[in-house]
């Protein structure tokens, strides 16, 4: 785990943690694509290799300008949202 930290600069992790933050998903406030609610934000999850990566590349984009929302219907289920980062 101490690798990981030390793999990237400071202000990077707190780039990480400050997208994580606002992130909706990552926070819980809003389920996933699936209808899920996302419980898995630990630091443990955050120093998994390739996390800090997609988080600075904008995968878990908070709901901002950056983000559209979208709604899904599937045959029988209940509408789904899920976020596109454009």
């Amino acid at each position: 785990m101490l690798a990981a930290v030390k793999s990237r600069p400071l202000d990077e992790w707190e780039r990480v943690f400050a997208i994580a933050e606002k992130s909706d998903f990552l926070t819980g406030r809003t389920p996933g694509a699936d209808g899920e609610m996302f419980n898995g934000l630990t630091i443990g999850w955050l120093l998994t290799d390739g996390v800090a990566d997609r988080i600075l590349a904008g995968r878990y984009s908070a709901n901002d300008k950056q983000t559209k929302r979208n709604r899904v219907s599937r045959d029988g289920f209940a509408d789904l949202e899920y976020e596109e980062v454009i």
